[in-house]
C-alpha cells in the first residue's frame, strides 16, 4: 500500500499482526489504524507491526536528503514491536508519531536524528507509550556507549514531546541511560530540550534514566512527569533470578529480578556505600536479565552469603557489566562469568574486537575479587571506552580465575594496580568472523601516550599462567603473541609467579612471555621468587624495547640471559645452562608435583623450596599463597605460586589439666 501511495494519501489498517518492516519511502502519507475513528485503545493494542530480521520495524528516512520531504508523514494508532535493531528510526525526516505503543524491541524504541544542521529532523511525538525496549549490543548505528532503551533524540526542535497529549516512557533498558538520551548534531539553534511526560520510570531526571550524550553534557533538559513507577533506594538491594521487579528489593524474601534495574535504582556515596546482593542462580538473557548492568560509584555487587552466582552470556552476550563514565570506588565479587562473545568493527586491515565481559569506562578505584571466567572472549578492559579520561586510576584484582577463555584476560590503561592470586589456564586464540585467528596479550598494562600519566606501579603476587596455546591457523596481522605486555612509565613487581607449559604452534610466530615497551618512559620490571619454565624458548621469549629494564631475582628459569637483546639482570637465580646441568645430574629433575595434571605445587625435592627472598623494598608481601596456605613455611619464601606444604600434625587441647573424669576438646591445627 505504501509503495502505490502518493503524498496526501490516508491508509487505514484493520486489526491484525503484520509481520514486516515498513519504510515510508519519502511518502508524506497518513498511516493509521482504526483508532482514528474509534478512539478505542484496543485498536492500538491489536493492530501490530511486528518487525523481522535485524532491522527497524518502521523507517522514516529522507532518502534524497532534502529537508522538505517527510514533513507531513504521520503514523497513528499502532503497536510497534519485535524490531531487531529497534522500533522506529527517523533520519533527517520530520514525521508525527501519534498514539502508538512502542514495546519489546531488541534495540532503541525510537531513534530520531538529523544529519548535521543541513538536513535536520523535526519529529513530533504525541500520546505514545514507549516501554520494555532493550538496546541491543549488536544493533543499529549507535555506539554502545550511547544506546538508550527508550528514546534517542538528536533533533532540531525543543518540543519533540507533546506537552498536552503527553507521552509515557518507562521500563526500558539501555547502556548509559535506560529511557532517554539527548544530543545535538551539527550547527543548530537548539540550546535545550523540553521533555514533559505522563509516566516515567522514576520521578526525577536521574542520569541513569535520562541524560545527555557524553559530547553534550551541558545541554539542559527540562524534564517533568506526572507519574512514576519506582522510588530510588538508599540502602542495600537484593536481586534473584526468581525475583520480581514489582518487589521492593529490600530483603532476600522480596528481591528484585533485574540486576540492571537494581544498579539504576540504588543510591550510594562515600559516606553511605550500599551493596547489591545477588541470590544464587543463573542470570542470563533467556531468564529475563538485561546486560550490561551499569555500575555506579560506591556500589558493591556481590554474591549473597557466598552462594553460587552465574552470569551466563549464552554465547550471545558480550559485556555483562559496564561502568558509568568516571565511576569511582566500586567493586564486584563472587560471580562466575561464562560464555560471552565479542563485538567487532572492521576496516581495511581487518577486525578489531571490543566490549569485554567487564567493560570499564574511565574508572578510579575498581576492585574485582573472587570471580571466575570460563569460555569468555575478553575478560576485563577499559581500553575500548573512555580509558584515557582519568589518567591516574587504581585497580585491585584478587582471587580471579580464567579457564578456556580467549583474547585478553586483564587489559587496563593508565592505572596503578595490585593483582594477587590469579590463575590463567588453557587460554586460546580468538576466532574472528572471517575464520582467521587473532591473539591479544593475556595481561596488558599500558597507557595511550607517555605524556598523559605520571609514573605508576603495578604489583603481581601468586600468578599462575599455564597451558596457553597459540593454535595453528591463519592469523590476522603479523605480530607475535604475548602473555604479558607492559607499555609505559610503570614500575612493575612480579612476585611468586609460575609461568609454564605455554606454547605457540604457529610457524615463525613465537610466543613472547614478557614484552616491555616504552622507549621514552623507561619501564622497570622486577621478577622475584618466580618460576618461568618449559615455555616457548626463542630469542623473542623475553622482548625488551630500548631504555627498558628487566631483573630476575631468586627465580628459576630455563632462559639463558645471553640469548636476549636488552638489559636483563639475574640475581641469585637458577637459570639457563646452570639449570640444565642440574637437571642432567638429576638434582633439578623435580620442580612441580605433577605438571602433567596441572598440579604446580612444589615437589618435595624441588630446587624452588626455601630458595626465594622476602627482601623486596616497598613491597607488601602477601600472607598466603595461591592455594590459601601460609606464604612462608620454611626458612624463607619458596619460588612459584604455591608454597611447599610439609605435612604436619598439630593439635590444641582445651582444657589441658583438671580432675578426672576430664572432657577435653581437641582442635586440629594441621596443614599439608
Amino acid at each position: 500500500a505504501i509503495i502505490t501511495s502518493v503524498d496526501g494519501d490516508t491508509i487505514i489498517v484493520h486489526q491484525g499482526t503484520y509481520i514486516e518492516n515498513i519504510n515510508f519511502l519519502d511518502r508524506n502519507i497518513f498511516l493509521t489504524s482504526l483508532f482514528i475513528d474509534s478512539n478505542d485503545r484496543t485498536d492500538i493494542e491489536n493492530t501490530v507491526i511486528q518487525g523481522i530480521d535485524e532491522d527497524w520495524c518502521i523507517t522514516f528516512r529522507n532518502i534524497n536528503n532534502i529537508p522538505s520531504f517527510l514533513q507531513h508523514a504521520t503514523l497513528n494508532g499502532f503497536t510497534v514491536t519485535g524490531g531487531g535493531s529497534g522500533g522506529i528510526t527517523i533520519y533527517a525526516a520530520s514525521p508525527t508519531i501519534k498514539n502508538c505503543i512502542i514495546t519489546k524491541n531488541n534495540g532503541t524504541g525510537l531513534d530520531a536524528r538529523g544529519i548535521g544542521g543541513y538536513y535536520p529532523a523535526y519529529p513530533f511525538l504525541s500520546g505514545c507509550v514507549i516501554k520494555y525496549n532493550k538496546a541491543n549490543q549488536f544493533a543499529g548505528v549507535l555506539s554502545p556507549v550511547r544506546n538508550p532503551g527508550g528514546v534517542y533524540m538528536c533533533v532540531q526542535r525543543v518540543d519533540m514531546f507533546d506537552p498536552v497529549n503527553k507521552n509515557s516512557v518507562f521500563n526500558n533498558f539501555g547502556y548509559a541511560a535506560a529511557d532517554i538520551m539527548c544530543a545535538l548534531n551539527g550547527p543548530t539553534n537548539i540550546s535545550y530540550y523540553n521533555v514533559p511526560l505522563d509516566t516515567f520510570t522514576v520521578a526525577t531526571a536521574d542520569s541513569s534514566f535520562i541524560c545527555n550524550s557524553i559530547w553534550y553534557e551541558d545541554l539542559p533538559i527540562y524534564f517533568s512527569t506526572d507519574n512514576y513507577l519506582y522510588d530510588f533506594i538508599n540502602q542495600d538491594i537484593y536481586v534473584s533470578p526468581s525475583g520480581s521487579d514489582t518487589n521492593d528489593g529490600l530483603s532476600p524474601e522480596s528481591p528484585l529480578k533485574s540486576l540492571s534495574l537494581a544498579t539504576k535504582l540504588i543510591v550510594s556515596n562515600a559516606e553511605v556505600p550500599n551493596t547489591i546482593y545477588l541470590l544464587p542462580g543463573i542470570y542470563s538473557k533467556s531468564e529475563g536479565q538485561y546486560f550490561p548492568a551499569m555500575m555506579k560509584s560506591y556500589v558493591s555487587v556481590r554474591n549473597y552469603e557466598n552462594d553460587v552466582v552465574i552470569f551466563d552470556g549464552e554465547e550471545s552476550t558480550s559485556s555483562m557489566i559496564k561502568s558509568f563514565r568516571n565511576s569511582q570506588n566500586f567493586n564486584i565479587s563472587g560471580i562466575h562469568f561464562k560464555n560471552t562473545i565479542a563485538r567487532y568493527t572492521q576496516n581495511s586491515t581487518g577486525y578489531t574486537s571490543y566490549d569485554p565481559t567487564i567493560h570499564l569506562a574511565g574508572f578510579d578505584g575498581f576492585e574485582l575479587t573472587n570471580c571466575f571466567f570460563t569460555n569468555c572472549v575478553q575478560g576485563i578492559s577499559n581500553r575500548s571506552s573512555g580509558g584515557a579520561d582519568n589518567h591516574n586510576m587504581s585497580a585491585f584484582f584478587k582471587d580471579i580465575r580464567f579457564e578456556n577463555c580467549s583474547n585478553s584476560a586483564i587489559d587496563i590503561l593508565n592505572s596503578n594496580g595490585y593483582i594477587e592470586n590469579i590463575i590463567i589456564q588453557n587460554h586460546r586464540s580468538e576466532i574472528l568472523p572471517d575464520g582467521r585467528l587473532i591473539w591479544s596479550s593475556i595481561i596488558r598494562i599500558g597507557n595511550i601516550t607517555d605524556s598523559y600519566i605520571s609514573r605508576q606501579k603495578y604489583e603481581f603476587s601468586n600468578l599462575l599462567i599455564n597451558d596457553v596455546v597459540i593454535e595453528n591457523g591463519i592469523y590476522q596481522g603479523n605480530g607475535s603473541p604475548k602473555l604479558i605486555l607492559i607499555n609505559g612509565p610503570f614500575d612493575v613487581v612480579i612476585n611468586n609467579a609460575t609461568i609454564t607449559n605455554n606454547r605457540s604452534h604457529v610457524t615463525d610466530r613465537y610466543l613472547v612471555i614478557l614484552d616491555i615497551l616504552g622507549s621514552t618512559t623507561h619501564p622497570e620490571i622486577d621478577i622475584f621468587n618466580s618460576i618461568v619454565y618449559n615455555n616457548d624458548n626463542s630469542p623473542w621469549s623475553l622482548s625488551l624495547g630500548p631504555n627498558t629494564y628487566l631483573r630476575f631475582t631468586n627465580s628459576l628459569t630455563d632462559y639463558n640471559p645471553s640469548q636476549f637483546i636488552g638489559s636483563i639482570d639475574y640475581e641469585n637465580c637458577i637459570s639457563g645452562p646452570d639449570l640444565q646441568a642440574l637437571i642432567n645430574s638429576g638434582q633439578g629433575y623435580y620442580i612441580f608435583e605433577d605438571s602433567l595434571n596441572n598440579n604446580f605445587s612444589l615437589h618435595p625435592e624441588s630446587l624452588c623450596i626455601d630458595a626465594g627472598t622476602t627482601d623486596i623494598e616497598g613491597f607488601d608481601f602477601p600472607l598466603y599463597d595461591l592455594a590459601g596456605n601460609p606464604r612462608v613455611m620454611g626458612s624463607t619464601v619458596d619460588m612459584g605460586a604455591y608454597e611447599f606444604m610439609q605435612a604436619t600434625a598439630d593439635f590444641e587441647a582445651t582444657p589441658m589439666t583438671g580432675d578426672a573424669p576430664l572432657t577435653v576438646q581437641f582442635t586440629d591445627l594441621s596443614y599439608g
